[in-house]
């Protein structure tokens, strides 16, 4: 077998010749006696990529970039990381990971854009509770400013503040103020979690569609559960309901809804977690729009 810089040197002159299957044994060859060095490992994607392998030009990158993560050369890893995003469009998760490298390298604007597009694609895919989580990351992270109002899940605060004054227009609103107020103090007292559903219609719901909304939530809630219908707004308030089972109610309310409801959207949040007095759960809800 050659040594290493024999096949490195057979491998740069079957390059220049422009022989890549020739330059891959070569490339082989030294990789398996030096594995650890990322620049070599570059050199093996671009060869993939040129004789249009591209999984295992990802491969290859992939292997680069965590060397370079390792020995803390983020710009490189970041490079890497690109260049699996371009390779891979279908690779989700490299989202998530570049807006972690971009948040270790001091790039807010662009940590913010990935986490922005990951978060998209969790809620696109219905895995709810992970872009809630990832939320929260930029939350704490200080990187809301990026995308509010850029992305459906994330309102900015005028949007918030419109939403505010359209919802405390609606005759129900001061039913479903006052039994929300109750339901914070009675859940604090006995230290327990409660959850709120609000639902937005394009359209003024007339009295047919009223009716027919009732009958969905006796379907759909318990009888502990209390809700409110207004003229496009309806409010709902579950009882000793925790985040994982509002989301089993809300999905229960979305399959009994048919088109002829009109567009709607859904907002949710959870005593104490994403509130603990009235207008903060409210403004929650709003603002972290993760079900459309």
């Amino acid at each position: 077998m050659l040594n290493l810089q024999d096949a490195k040197r057979g491998l740069f002159k079957a390059i220049q010749k422009r022989k890549f299957q020739e330059a891959v044994e070569f490339y082989n060859i030294a990789i398996a006696q030096d594995p650890g060095d990322p620049s070599l490992r570059l050199i093996g994607a671009d060869l993939y990529q040129n004789l249009g392998m591209k999984h295992l030009a990802v491969g290859e990158l992939r292997q680069a970039m965590n060397l370079f993560i390792e020995a803390g050369k983020k710009s490189q890893a970041i490079s890497c990381a690109e260049k699996i995003r371009a390779l891979s469009p279908g690779d989700y998760d490299i989202l998530e990971l570049l807006a972690k490298l971009y948040k270790e390298a001091n790039n807010d604007e662009k940590a913010a854009y990935y986490y922005g597009e990951y978060i998209n694609h969790l809620i696109k895919t219905g895995r709810v509770n992970d872009a809630k989580k990832i939320i929260l990351r930029v939350k704490n992270d200080g990187l809301e400013r990026y995308l509010q109002g850029k992305y459906n899940f994330l309102l900015s605060n005028t949007q918030v503040q419109n939403i505010l004054a359209e919802i405390s227009k609606e005759s129900n609103y001061p039913a479903f103020f006052a039994l929300l107020r109750k339901e914070i103090a009675r859940s604090e007292r006995y230290q327990r979690e409660f959850s709120l559903i609000l639902i937005e219609f394009d359209k003024v719901l007339v009295h047919d569609k009223k009716t027919h909304m009732l009958d969905i939530l006796k379907k759909s809630l318990r009888e502990s559960d209390m809700y409110s219908i207004g003229y496009r707004w309806m409010f709902i308030i579950l009882p000793e309901t925790n985040k994982y089972g509002v989301e089993a109610v809300l999905n229960r309310i979305k399959e009994r809804l048919d088109s002829s409801m009109g567009g709607r959207k859904f907002y949710i949040a959870s005593f104490p977690e994403d509130g603990r007095d009235v207008k903060e759960l409210i403004v929650s809800s709003l603002k972290y729009r993760v079900y459309y």
